[in-house]
């Protein structure tokens, strides 16, 4: 489970793992990052630690604070318009992209 802790503008997430897990966080983290990085004014970055992933979600606007900070790791995870896709995907049995 990540820990995250809100920092200045947003949150900070700490997700580690070993083995198959490590990878897989390092891959979704940096593509996640990628993705999102500018939606809502969004500034999110993912930095490779040893041992798995530091992901920061900051901005400059109060508002979006606050709607960082409640969605959370996991919110944040779901947000953008990938994510509908990928259960799209899941329901009709397709292999995701």
């Amino acid at each position: 489970m990540p820990r995250c802790a809100a920092s200045p503008g947003g949150i900070r997430a700490s997700v580690t793992g070993a083995g198959r897990t490590l990878v897989a966080i390092r891959r979704l983290l940096r593509e996640k990052a990628m993705h999102l990085n500018g939606m809502r004014g969004w500034r999110i970055a993912a930095a490779r630690q040893p041992d798995g992933v530091i992901l920061t979600v900051t901005t400059g606007d109060p508002s979006q604070v606050a709607m960082i900070r409640g969605l959370g790791f996991a919110g944040i995870l779901a947000s953008g318009d990938f994510h509908p896709m990928h259960h799209l995907d899941i329901a009709r049995g397709e292999p995701m992209e």
